[in-house]
């Protein structure tokens, strides 16, 4: 497999990128939304599996800021920090 670097896991496969091209605007969005609530339910599972005595609360803000590189401060500043993790 080709590396672009020695950190790099992976890298997309030709096919797959060609496949990728061929999709419309929106069926790209589809696909990126699905992944990103995926990734929110895998890491809810894991932070409540790790974190059981936590309110849904801290469970939710703990996902934002994972998933956020730390945004959820500047949104909760502004007073929308739950904006981000509905959706």
């Amino acid at each position: 497999m080709f590396r672009l670097d020695e950190g790099q896991v992976e890298v997309l496969d030709d096919v797959v990128a060609e496949i990728l091209k061929m999709k419309s605007t929106e069926e790209r969005i589809n696909i990126a939304s699905g992944m990103w609530h995926s990734a929110k339910v895998q890491l809810s599972a894991s932070i409540g599996s790790l974190h059981p005595e936590w309110s849904k609360e801290q469970m939710e803000r703990e996902v934002i800021r994972r998933l956020s590189h730390g945004i959820d401060a500047i949104q909760e500043k502004k007073g929308d920090a739950n904006l981000i993790f509905q959706g």
